[in-house]
Parts: structure tokens; C-alpha cells; sequence
């Protein structure tokens, strides 16, 4: 291989190193954007780190060949770098524009037959709809009071009318949960029917990103249903054996023993699948955090799917 053979290969190394890096790191970055300190350090870091081991990798392969490496292709592969990180960033403050302009228009009573184009309607009327449902939540959720008298406590078991007014409770909270999850899902699913139609290649992004985020909250839906039945299980029998059961102070008293062991049984399959609840709702929090679909959805104010 001649000398300018091997040179023009070294130039097309460098160019194209840096343009690929610039390339991956937007694709990462768009899925990835939830840290402001992250997106500022990373791109120069990985430029110098590049650039440093292509260049040495090629100065060193050129010295075993007896060439000299040119000074103008350092030059050069900085000039790259610069112009790669510039293009990088232009690149996704595009894509983030994008993103703000679609939460004014969710946010906007601009008509969706009068937002162009056709994608970009069906993704602000996923905004508005799932925005409407938490709403709706919220205000019924607001009007909710704490259990009274205490989930789990000895005197939520006192007697058969105490008991219901729980059971009651307890089912009117959890099923405007379920009923809630359901409306996402279903709204969700509407969305996906819809951008399949109209733009397959965004609705197929559009899901990589979500990373099985919906897998997560229908998972949670079905753990607040099994939560539901335990609980109202656990009170059930309580109600049903209430001659063995007595409070004493604040705790219960069992005559019989082996009532006791079946009460804790239930009750300790109930506060365990409440606890599953619990950990599911914040891994939802962390993934929400960090999926761009749903950061539109979080700074509208939304508690999810």
C-alpha cells in the first residue's frame, strides 16, 4: 500500500469515527435525557477520548510502517470533533423544541382538525386525553379521606359495622385506582391504533423509548386487584369469625389459636402484596423520570399511565 493509499485511509478513519460518534450519542441521548449535567459533560469526553485513541492507534500502525503522520490530520480530527459535538447538540436542541412545542399545543384549546400533520394531531390528543384522566383522578382523589380507622389496625377489626365501613373504603380507593389505569391503557392503546396508520416509523420509536413502561403500569393495575381481593379477604374472615376475635386495648385478642395463625397468614399476604404495589409505583417514578415520551406527560402534570 502506498504511502498516499495509506494516508487518504486514515483520513476516512477520523471522519468517520467522529461523525458516527456524533450520530450514536444523539440517538442515546434522545432516549436518555434526564440529566442537563450529563448531556453538557459527555459529548466533549467522548470526542477527546475518540479522537486521542484513533489518532494514537494511527500514529503508532504509521511509525511500524515507516510513515510520518501528518500534522494537518491532528488539526483536522479536532476540527471534526468540534464540528461533530456542534451538530450533535443542534441536532437534539431540534428534537427538545420539538418536544415543547407539542406540550403548548396539548396544553393550547387549539382544535385537533386544525394541527398538522396527522401524527402530530394524534399524539397531542394522547397528551390532552391522558391529561383529562388524571385530572378526573385527582379531583376524585382529593375528595378521598384516610381510612378511619386505620388499615390493619386492631380496631379496623373491631366489629362487623366497623369492618365494612373498611371494606368499603378500601374498595371505593382501589377500584377508582384500577378504573383509572384502565383509561390509560385504553387511551394508550387508541394512540398505538391510530400512529400505526399514520406514522408506523414514529409509533415504533415511540415504543423503544417507552422501554415496556406499559408492561409495568398493567402490572400494577393486576397487583392492586390481588391487593383488593387479600384485603377483603383478611376482613371477611375476621367478620365471620368475630366470636373468637376480641379487642383488647389495641390489639386482638383470639381464643382460639388457630384462628390467630390463619389471621396472620392473611394478613401478612396482603401487607406483602401492598408493599409490591408500593415498589412497582416507584419504579414507574424512576422510568417515567427517564423516558422522554413521558417527560411531555410529567411536566403536564400526569401521574402515569
Amino acid at each position: 500500500m502506498t504511502q498516499l493509499s495509506q494516508r487518504s485511509r486514515d483520513w476516512l478513519i477520523v471522519i468517520g469515527t467522529n461523525l458516527t460518534a456524533a450520530f450514536w450519542l444523539f440517538w442515546h441521548a434522545r432516549g436518555e435525557v434526564n440529566s442537563e449535567t450529563t448531556l453538557i459533560a459527555t459529548p466533549p469526553i467522548v470526542f477527546v477520548i475518540l479522537n486521542a485513541v484513533v489518532l494514537q492507534s494511527i500514529r503508532a500502525k504509521n511509525r511500524r510502517l515507516q510513515l510520518t503522520t501528518p500534522t494537518n490530520l491532528v488539526v483536522v480530527a479536532i476540527a471534526l470533533a468540534v464540528v461533530a459535538s456542534g451538530c450533535f447538540w443542534a441536532a437534539l436542541h431540534r428534537d427538545l423544541d420539538f418536544s415543547h412545542e407539542i406540550l403548548d399545543e396539548a396544553a393550547s384549546s387549539k382544535p385537533i382538525s386544525a394541527i398538522k400533520p396527522e401524527s402530530r394531531a394524534i399524539l397531542v390528543q394522547l397528551l390532552r386525553t391522558r391529561l383529562q384522566n388524571s385530572r378526573e383522578y385527582n379531583a376524585d382523589a382529593s375528595r378521598f379521606k384516610p381510612i378511619t380507622p386505620a388499615l390493619y389496625s386492631a380496631e379496623s377489626f373491631e366489629n362487623e359495622s366497623v369492618i365494612q365501613s373498611v371494606k368499603s373504603q378500601v374498595e371505593a380507593a382501589a377500584s377508582r385506582d384500577i378504573t383509572y389505569s384502565n383509561q390509560q391503557q385504553d387511551t394508550m392503546n387508541e394512540f398505538r391504533t391510530q400512529m400505526s396508520k399514520a406514522d408506523p416509523a414514529y409509533l415504533e420509536s415511540f415504543e423503544a423509548q417507552r422501554k415496556g413502561m406499559d408492561d409495568e403500569y398493567a402490572k400494577a393495575s393486576s397487583q392492586i386487584a390481588q391487593w383488593l381481593e387479600a384485603t377483603v379477604d383478611l376482613y371477611d374472615f375476621v367478620a365471620a369469625n368475630h366470636k373468637t376475635i376480641k379487642l383488647n386495648g389495641n390489639e386482638l385478642a383470639f381464643s382460639d389459636p388457630t384462628i390467630k395463625a390463619t389471621f396472620d397468614d392473611k394478613k401478612k399476604h396482603s401487607t406483602a402484596l401492598l408493599d409490591k404495589i408500593r415498589a412497582t409505583e416507584k419504579a414507574q417514578e424512576e422510568r417515567q423520570r427517564k423516558a422522554l415520551p413521558d417527560v411531555f406527560l410529567s411536566t403536564l402534570g400526569l401521574r402515569g399511565n
